[in-house]
């Protein structure tokens, strides 16, 4: 029996070198699953876990926050609050315009905390921009004739393959946008984008506008560039990702994303085989938000 063992136990190790060798040569940064958040019971709004969420301390500044709604005991307590949390991620931060509950929720879930985990899927998420392989980063920005600013391919880039990660600098909820008006608006965005850290508020300020009114850009970068996401399960915000807002538009897209709610991270995938050189597109009927 022993020289049959040790014969097996070779074929093994050579099955398994052959296995490894395949994996190292064809693996890519294939989209891989997005986990939903777990939860065992919904969010009191009036409850102490969620009041919590307005202490001063957890927030980079005081918070702002405007209307109110009536607790079952009476209480007036806040419908919308701006939370800045700066920097976030080493270098970056975020501005959330929205409910305390979706506040709470986002918290509790670590979608503000620093992210990291031994699948290889999540890994990515420590990494912001473009992901690298072998060949080099997948893609950079650059100047596009007619369009201002684009995303380009620096190399191949295989259907079904993840090739940019984001994180939004500003997320808002929609209820704010279509309750509350442009006075509001104009209240609550400027100062999201003052209260970011210097990096990430060049990035913002940086990005391509519509209108020329500068007495209005903070609502005029976000009517440009903003995304529609969800955050608490189905509420929409509107999420503007930096990275993201460099990619143009195209009915024939090349590229679509998925964000996630547990992380924050925005992936941008290939709809199809991406060759060097080719600029990327992602089809904005999809991605922009209406105020």
């Amino acid at each position: 029996m022993a020289p049959f063992v040790r014969v097996s136990s070779f074929l093994v190790l050579a099955s398994f070198r052959a296995l490894a060798s395949t994996l190292t040569e064809y693996r890519w940064n294939a989209a891989g699953p997005l986990s939903a958040q777990a939860r065992t019971q919904c969010l009191d709004p009036f409850s102490p876990a969620t009041e919590g969420i307005l202490s001063k301390e957890l927030w980079t500044y005081p918070l702002r926050c405007v209307s109110s709604k009536q607790s079952p005991a009476g209480e007036s307590k806040p419908a919308y609050c701006l939370f800045t949390s700066a920097p976030l991620r080493g270098y970056s931060g975020i501005s959330i315009i929205t409910t305390p509950e979706i506040a709470a929720d986002a918290f509790s879930s670590d979608a503000l905390k620093d992210s990291y985990d031994f699948w290889r899927w999540e890994e990515r998420v420590s990494n912001l921009g473009p992901i690298w392989d072998a060949q080099g980063p997948s893609y950079a920005v650059k100047d596009i004739p007619g369009k201002g600013k684009g995303v380009v391919a620096r190399r191949d880039i295989r259907i079904g393959e993840v090739f940019m990660l984001d994180y939004p600098v500003i997320l808002a909820h929609r209820g704010l946008l279509d309750s509350l008006g442009p006075d509001y608006r104009q209240k609550f965005f400027p100062a999201a984008i003052e209260q970011l850290p210097e990096t990430a508020r060049e990035k913002v300020m940086a990005l391509a506008r519509i209108s020329a009114d500068k007495s209005n850009y903070a609502e005029d970068i976000l009517t440009t560039n903003a995304c529609g996401v969800f955050l608490g399960g189905t509420e929409s915000h509107v999420g503007l990702f930096p990275e993201v807002s460099r990619i143009n538009h195209a009915c024939n897209a090349s590229a679509f994303f998925r964000f996630s709610q547990r992380t924050f991270t925005m992936e941008v995938i290939a709809y199809r085989d991406i060759q060097e050189g080719e600029e990327i597109s992602i089809n904005c009927k999809f991605r922009r938000p209406v105020f």
